[in-house]
């Protein structure tokens, strides 16, 4: 009999072991809440994009604090000191994404062009020809795959990596904008 609870409680600990070594977005030990970084496609006061350290409860409120595109570059590469990322992981390495700098191009998903520049030549991937600020339907449709489902929403933890990894290719982003033509489901 004392073999069986030996054998159990060594199957207990490394469970524990196994579940301590997963990486995780912040989680708060005592409360079981979570952290998350993310953004939003909304503009405001400091750019076409708003970051944020988003706060879910365990009962599933989420409240959210924005902070700088700076802030949000270097507490997912683990720089500086993060409720959501406690264990000071890398996610831009973890979900591959060669450059952390394409977090300066989520603001052309949502706009055909740089909307505060009148003579400006930056592209946007947006082909919404009723309203080009915002990206078509067909578009947004593809957004709701990371979170986005109104232009209002956040996405945020492994959403927000997954989207920065899928603007990292070309052939995302030409899916994306060639996307305006095809009526969504």
């Amino acid at each position: 009999m004392k073999a069986f609870w030996l054998i159990v409680w060594i199957f207990s600990a490394v469970l524990i072991q196994a579940q301590e070594n997963v990486i995780k977005f912040g989680e708060d030990p005592e409360t079981k809440d979570k952290y998350y970084l993310g953004f939003s496609l909304l503009p405001g006061f400091d750019g076409l994009v708003r970051y944020y350290l988003v706060y879910e409860t365990v009962s599933g409120k989420l409240t959210y604090k924005q902070i700088t595109m700076d802030d949000f570059v270097y507490q997912s590469a683990g720089k500086i000191k993060s409720k959501a990322n406690t264990k000071n992981v890398n996610y831009f390495e973890l979900y591959q994404i060669p450059d952390p700098n394409v977090v300066q191009s989520l603001w052309k998903l949502r706009y055909r062009e740089f909307p505060y520049k009148a003579d400006s030549l930056m592209a946007g991937w947006s082909t919404n020809d009723t309203v080009p600020d915002m990206p078509s339907p067909a578009q947004l449709n593809i957004l709701s795959e990371f979170g986005i489902k109104r232009i209002s929403d956040f996405c945020y933890g492994e959403n927000a990596y997954k989207l920065l990894k899928a603007i990292s290719t070309v052939e995302w982003i030409e899916n994306y904008k060639n996307s305006s033509f095809i009526k969504p489901d």
